[in-house]
């Protein structure tokens, strides 16, 4: 059944879709837009964004399909480029090369010119839409806490013609720049502050066409910045049919420049190479645009008691995102799936927070991924459910780089289909873990590291540590033997530490004797390894001190320690890396036992080469009624 009519402030992405949805429940819908327009029209001054990429992730194109049938393969036709988010795409998180593997979601790669001009020509055909361009609103017309219609300037008719319209249900579109807020204080409606958050970011996007005579396996490529160090990025997608859409990405103060030498020097530091291949190489299609200050806000008209009736408000009027992340087309897609359906069960003209709430709730989850890592640049106290999703989001991307399900589930998330509680499923927890205290973790890209193998589809490809890559898939032995790093020598200590422990707990229980004398490092673990008093250790110990562990820990003590003092964990005047993973190991496998925590500290964090040795031998505890046998741990010098 139609009601009268509707109002949309606003004909860009969000107001066409608005349009649509409203017709069928509206028997006339009229658009009004500041700028002059036809259904051909490609950029305006209304769109400024127009000029840099835009995303529409996999959740929001299923709901434009549904909306307007066949949309994909009309796109697909205008130049549009089809990808899987996987197999297509190249990515590079801080902690290295995601893996490429076919995902199974595919999205549509265009401008946002592109996708508009045939919204535009859809929704125009439709008998009960028109449009009245080159007006600017200056407010809303009311009658007792009605909203009846909207007030303004017609600029295009003209030194400022007075406009006047009315209607049954206003819904505002109109953008970051909405003017709804004051609108509303005009008519003794006040709204909470809203919620901002800067991003401390800034893009520089430029149009290149396709240079043929680069081979490349890839539809898109991209580098992600990161807080606190990965300030830059980039991207490149193939658009339109002929086109590269390149965009330099710069955070916490970084800013690529808008002159060719600097825009191509900038790409010349990404770990993306293809990137600055292409612009040295590929014929401009475009001048080099830039736009900063990039920020989140978000009005919470659902908070306002006295909301007025007949109005509505969608898509970036409502919660504009740092549009780096690619949220705000697929949010506003989301905001008019779900005026149509909150349309077919609710007079939403009497009833427009039933919608503002549900409009809320879709916001909260982009919101939510977009301000935490936004966040991360900035220097102000901030809520600590926050930073353990900060922290949560670094464990993740170094637990990307080589393992695919992670990856697949990291995609989904981003890309909207799957909600972000399955990345904190015990798998996805795992992997995050163990990538806390893997050998190459947090270690991130290495300033000379430039010359990275690009990975291909099918390949496993892990982290970086250094100018030479690391092979495929590398066994155990091979991942132990990375200890060209203090953290890898650390984490080393820490596996072994864990074992010491476990032998001593099962020393407690055993009726073996323990070994007395003065032993060092390598005479300790030889003992522990099953050399010497074979027969005196438990079948269950030799199993797990595997020989690899020793070598490990022997070339670990062996290596250069040159990169100490950067890290502070290396340098020879304070204690071994080793040592202290043997203590910080010790330390994290005991219970309960005070004394003997301080005696193992006080063996594992000795400096090698120091001359001092430790005594290992035995004595009696009395625990409660029970008597046995403990190791315990001393120096022959002086504590």
């Amino acid at each position: 059944m139609y009601s009268d009519r509707a109002l949309v402030i606003g004909a860009g992405f969000a107001g066409l879709l608005a349009a649509r949805v409203l017709s069928e429940s509206y028997g006339d819908v009229v658009l009004v837009e500041r700028d002059q327009i036809t259904a051909d029209t490609e950029h305006r001054a209304g769109i400024p964004q127009a000029h840099h990429p835009h995303a529409l992730l996999a959740r929001g194109a299923d709901v434009l399909e549904a909306l307007f049938p066949r949309l994909g393969a009309e796109l697909e036709d205008a130049g549009a480029i089809r990808a899987d988010v996987g197999s297509d795409f190249m990515s590079r998180a801080p902690a290295g090369w995601a893996p490429r593997d076919h995902i199974g979601l595919s999205v549509l790669s265009m401008t946002r010119v592109t996708i508009e001009r045939i919204i535009r020509r859809r929704v125009l055909t439709l008998p009960n839409v028109s449009l009245v361009d080159g007006v600017t609103i200056d407010g809303l017309l009311h009658d007792r806490g009605t909203v009846t219609g909207v007030h303004g300037r017609a600029l295009g008719r003209g030194d400022g013609e007075p406009f006047t319209d009315y209607a049954d249900l206003v819904v505002d579109t109109s953008g970051r720049n909405s003017k709804l807020v004051s609108w509303l204080a005009e008519l003794g409606v006040h709204c909470p502050a809203p919620m901002i958050v800067n991003g401390h970011l800034a893009y520089t996007s430029r149009l290149y066409h396709v240079n043929h005579d680069l081979k490349l396996d890839w539809k898109t490529a991209y580098e992600i910045t990161h807080a606190p160090t990965a300030k830059r990025g980039g991207a490149v997608s193939s658009v339109d049919g002929g086109l590269w859409f390149v965009t330099l990405f710069g955070a916490g103060g970084d800013v690529a420049p808008t002159d060719e030498d600097g825009f191509l020097s900038y790409a010349t530091t990404l770990e993306c190479q293809d990137i600055a291949e292409i612009i040295k190489t590929a014929t401009p299609a475009s001048k080099i645009y830039r736009v900063g200050n990039l920020r989140s806000r978000w009005n919470r008209f659902h908070k306002v008691p006295n909301w007025p009736r007949g109005l509505l408000a969608l898509g970036d009027s409502v919660a504009s995102l740092n549009p780096v992340y690619g949220h705000g087309m697929t949010l506003a897609a989301l905001n008019c799936a779900e005026l149509q359906s909150l349309l077919e069960e609710h007079d939403l003209a009497k009833e427009p927070l039933v919608f503002q709430r549900a409009v809320a709730k879709a916001a909260r989850i982009p919101w939510t991924s977009a301000t935490t890592t936004d966040l991360g640049w900035s220097t102000r106290n901030i809520p600590l459910s926050t930073r353990f999703m900060q922290w949560y989001a670094r464990r993740l991307f170094e637990a990307i780089p080589g393992n695919r399900r992670v990856y697949r589930s990291f995609i989904r998330v981003s890309q909207m289909v799957d909600h972000p509680a399955t990345l904190f499923r015990p798998a996805s927890c795992g992997k995050c873990w163990q990538s806390r205290f893997s050998p190459v973790c947090a270690l991130g890209p290495k300033n000379g590291d430039r010359h990275i193998p690009r990975p291909r589809v099918g390949d496993h490809v892990g982290r970086s540590t250094g100018t030479t890559p690391r092979p495929a898939v590398p066994h155990r032995e091979q991942r132990v033997g990375l200890v060209d790093h203090p953290l890898a020598r650390l984490h080393v200590g820490v596996r072994v530490g864990r074992d010491v422990r476990q032998l001593h707990d099962l020393a407690r229980t055993s009726e073996q004797p323990v070994v007395d004398g003065p032993v060092g490092l390598g005479q300790r673990l030889a003992v522990l390894r099953g050399r010497k008093h074979r027969d005196e250790r438990p079948a269950r110990v030799q199993h797990r001190l595997r020989e690899h562990r020793v070598r490990a820990v022997r070339q670990a003590r062996n290596t250069d320690d040159s990169a100490g003092p950067s890290t502070g964990l290396g340098h020879r005047g304070a204690d071994h890396p080793v040592d202290l993973g043997l203590q910080l190991g010790g330390q994290a496998a005991m219970s309960g036992d005070g004394e003997l925590r301080r005696h193992l500290c006080r063996i594992c964090g000795r400096r090698s080469g120091s001359g001092r040795h430790v005594q290992i031998r035995g004595r009696e505890a009395d625990n409660g009624s029970q008597s046995r046998r403990l190791p315990r741990f001393s120096s022959t010098t002086d504590r």
